[in-house]
């Protein structure tokens, strides 16, 4: 059945509490799979038996499925990409996977061109081109294939992508809306619609006297590239983050909800400004969290927006399906 909107989960092999065979997949119209991994040589599939019974599945319930490639430990993706013969031979690798997976497409999660992703900083030499010459590399080979990406919500990611030469290359773009305001994680909104009036980052920005990140910054600077919007999923969170823990302070969507029914201390508030949740702890604000007013609020700006649809982070993160329901329903998916 066609939809006029795509809800894609992200299923990784990360995740062993997850049975392939018994996955739900309702409400859901693609599984982007993490990961077909990019290595000096080569590419691999960390679990070939888990991918295999993901194919199975999405195959009995009539959803498509995308192999999401990403780089593995230490190997760059523009390290392989500075050469056409280098380009050809990735895409070729890439191909072969599809093929021996009957994969219905590829997501490449380069996420943030001229970046080091382990370190954080730019890369010297890195070349614009060798994005956009690597993508087209792909659709050379994936044709009648899907082909999207992964791409960055804030500006400073950006900077080495040209959108206006990437968009026809690809199916669609999967917005990364979510992990904003990494320097004060849990004190300040992650994933929020519009620039938030509460939070750390809210106060600094206020101090600035700029509005500070959002989906709708990000989507209205897609758009001025030229990304048709049809084109644009909305990434949205099915965990978050608790305030002065960093990383370390991760929280799945059931285990939020979970602290919001079973402790008093914790209580969930909205931000209007922002058209995003957050959880309090004794008035102060301590969970970044998408709830389900804040789901159904992205679900109305894609319809709204004539946007694609909503991509999550991830499905093993939501282990009930609470979110994915309510994602589903706002959408019209069943």
């Amino acid at each position: 059945m066609t939809h006029p909107y795509k809800v894609v989960s992200y299923i990784t092999d990360r995740y062993d509490e997850i049975l392939p065979e018994k996955l739900d997949l309702s409400g859901i119209t693609h599984v982007n799979y993490g990961f077909l991994f990019l290595r000096a040589d080569d590419v691999f599939v960390r679990r070939p038996e888990f991918l295999e019974l993901v194919s199975k599945t999405c195959k009995e319930q009539g959803v498509k499925l995308l192999a999401s490639l990403q780089q593995w430990g230490g190997q760059r993706f523009d390290e392989r990409c500075r050469t056409e013969e280098a380009r050809r031979t990735l895409a070729a690798q890439v191909r072969e996977v599809v093929d021996k997976y009957d994969l219905d497409g590829i997501d490449v999660d380069w996420e943030y061109p001229g970046y080091n992703l382990r370190t954080g900083e730019e890369i010297a030499d890195f070349k614009d081109e060798y994005y956009i010459l690597f993508m087209q590399a792909l659709r050379d080979v994936l044709p009648g294939k899907l082909l999207t990406i992964a791409h960055g919500g804030e500006p400073r990611y950006w900077q080495h992508t040209d959108f206006a030469s990437l968009h026809p290359i690809l199916d669609y773009i999967n917005l990364m809306g979510y992990d904003f305001n990494w320097p004060t994680l849990g004190s300040s909104h992650q994933s929020n619609l519009y620039p938030g009036s509460v939070g750390a980052a809210a106060e600094e920005n206020k101090k600035l006297g700029v509005p500070g990140l959002s989906d709708d910054a990000a989507i209205r600077y897609y758009r001025s590239q030229g990304v048709p919007a049809e084109k644009i999923n909305i990434g949205v969170p099915y965990y978050g983050y608790v305030a002065h823990q960093g990383p370390e302070g991760f929280l799945t969507y059931d285990k939020i909800l979970e602290l919001l029914e079973t402790d008093p201390h914790y209580r969930l508030e909205y931000d209007e400004a922002a058209h995003q949740s957050y959880v309090t702890k004794d008035g102060v604000f301590h969970i970044a969290f998408d709830d389900e007013r804040t789901l159904a609020e992205k679900c109305r700006y894609v319809k709204e927006n004539g946007l694609g649809g909503i991509m999550d982070w991830v499905y093993g993160h939501d282990p009930k399906g609470q979110a994915r329901k309510i994602v589903a329903r706002e959408l019209g998916i069943t």
